[in-house]
């Protein structure tokens, strides 16, 4: 089996989170509180101490991470700031780790003057393009009626994203965050998915939730050499 470590919302405390071992580290945005270069230098220093412990390490912003170069030229800022950027950043990319074709993306639906969102009829073009073949898909916020509920128990989820999750004939895993409120595993009746809120940190900002693990078929053996 290949083991998946599933984080998100870290919200600046990723170095407090114990993290189990595994084979692939995936952080589904919120790392950061305002998105300045302080939190992204910091949040970078941790990732490069993951690498050394993970094979691979892949990341997405969410919308507390708001630097505004990030949100309008997404990876090439990202090199040309800072040279060579820890791990791997998807914003509306795919990349294949361990046999496994994984598609990240930070957006949500658009609620106060937060990065990374969009309209609720917007959104729609970019679920859109979420590739067939994505077995991982990262998304920062959660599908309707999947481990979105916040405190007061509404959906706070996109009904777009889960119309596009139930096309996507591979796909294994769909991993995100941002409603602390609903922090685990969820399901999808009739469904084979697993649906992963990652979040760390509570409604109160403590990162007191643990890590998910989730264990999925080896489809490449890969070597230490």
């Amino acid at each position: 089996m290949t083991r998946f470590v599933l984080v998100s919302d870290t919200h600046n405390q990723h170095s407090s989170v114990q993290l189990p071992d595994g084979d692939v580290l995936i952080h589904s945005g919120d790392f950061s509180f305002n998105g300045n270069m302080k939190e992204y230098k910091n949040f970078f220093f941790w990732l490069e101490g993951q690498e050394k412990r993970y094979k691979h390490v892949i990341w997405v912003a969410g919308n507390h991470d708001g630097n505004r170069f990030v949100e309008e030229r997404g990876e090439a800022w990202l090199e040309e700031t800072f040279v060579e950027v820890p791990g791997i950043y998807l914003q509306d990319t795919s990349v294949v780790v361990a046999g496994y074709r994984v598609y990240g993306s930070p957006w949500t639906p658009q609620f106060g003057n937060w990065s990374f969102m969009e309209s609720r009829d917007a959104i729609k073009q970019k679920w859109d393009a979420i590739p067939e073949d994505t077995e991982i898909l990262v998304t920062h916020g959660p599908p309707f009626e999947i481990g979105d509920r916040n405190s007061s128990q509404d959906p706070c989820g996109c009904g777009w994203l889960k119309q596009r999750v139930k096309e996507l004939p591979d796909l294994k895993m769909h991993v995100f965050g941002h409603i602390h409120e609903s922090a685990g595993e969820h399901s999808l009746f009739g469904s084979d998915i697993k649906f992963v809120n990652a979040s760390i940190c509570t409604s109160a900002y403590k990162p007191t939730n643990k890590p998910i693990v989730i264990d999925l078929p080896t489809k490449v053996f890969e070597w230490n050499c």
